[in-house]
């Protein structure tokens, strides 16, 4: 089924655009190379709390468990 939107103008709207699609569905999984990165871990980190996505993080085990410990 094809939906009609307005124009996203702002990167606020095509945040909101894009948590209302993934709502709108059961959680997409989603695997993140070189996941060692604090803005790729907050984003996932994000996401699986607002319940649309599942993550899997792939990189240096040890970056990346002391970042989110971190953050």
């Amino acid at each position: 089924m094809l939906m009609s939107y307005a124009q996203i103008k702002t990167s606020d709207e095509l945040i909101d655009r894009a948590v209302e699609i993934a709502r709108s569905d059961k959680p997409k999984t989603v695997a993140v190379a070189a996941a060692q990165d604090v803005d790729v871990i907050d984003a996932i980190s994000q996401s699986q709390a607002r319940g649309f996505l599942n993550g899997i993080l792939v990189g240096d085990q040890t970056a990346i468990e002391k970042l989110a410990a971190e953050h």
